[in-house]
């Protein structure tokens, strides 16, 4: 995939808990595949971190699943645009 169409980052957010860190992926796709959330979420693992996987695309049967099993460490928001 083009890097250009592809953002990866970490950032801190404070809460009652304490500072809670995510890995947040944001790919500029139509169609998002268990497949990339699980990429995503992998990586977020080796950081120890919960996952966000951000895009304008629609998630496809897998990854819908994917996304239920792993509620707790894995979020989806989808977004109009990167433009």
């Amino acid at each position: 995939m083009d890097k250009k169409k592809e953002l990866i980052f970490k950032a801190k957010r404070n809460s009652k808990f304490g500072d809670q860190e995510y890995y947040i992926v944001a790919k500029d796709k139509k169609k998002i595949s268990e497949e990339d959330l699980i990429v995503a979420l992998q990586k977020a693992q080796t950081e120890r971190m919960p996952a966000i996987f951000i895009s304008p695309g629609e998630l496809d049967k897998k990854a819908k699943e994917c996304l239920e099993v792993w509620r707790n460490i894995l979020k989806f928001d989808q977004i109009k645009s990167f433009k």
